[in-house]
């Protein structure tokens, strides 16, 4: 597995997303890009704060999930990544 983080320009770290490719897989009937939020990367302890209020239903200012933005580098990084990923695939095609 081949795993790449995204952060959010703005800085906050609820706003971040991975893209997994797997470059294992040699059947590019199966070949996929899984995109998935990631969690913070907090100690147990806040984690485990999180959760509670969480469960108490406290909400965050920025809603259930509100966005992800890229700054230039970042979109040149996801492009990149998913053109390699792209290529891998059509590698297997042949």
């Amino acid at each position: 597995m081949n795993n790449i983080h995204f952060s959010c320009s703005c800085s906050t770290p609820d706003h971040m997303f991975t893209v997994m490719c797997d470059y294992e897989e040699k059947d590019p009937r199966l070949c996929s890009a899984l995109i998935y939020t990631q969690l913070t990367q907090e100690s147990f302890l806040q984690r485990l704060k999180a959760a509670f209020f969480y469960v108490c239903g406290r909400k965050s200012k920025y809603g259930h999930w509100e966005e992800t933005t890229l700054d230039l580098n970042g979109i040149k990084d996801l492009r990149a990544h998913l053109e390699a990923y792209e290529r891998y695939i059509e590698g297997l095609s042949k």
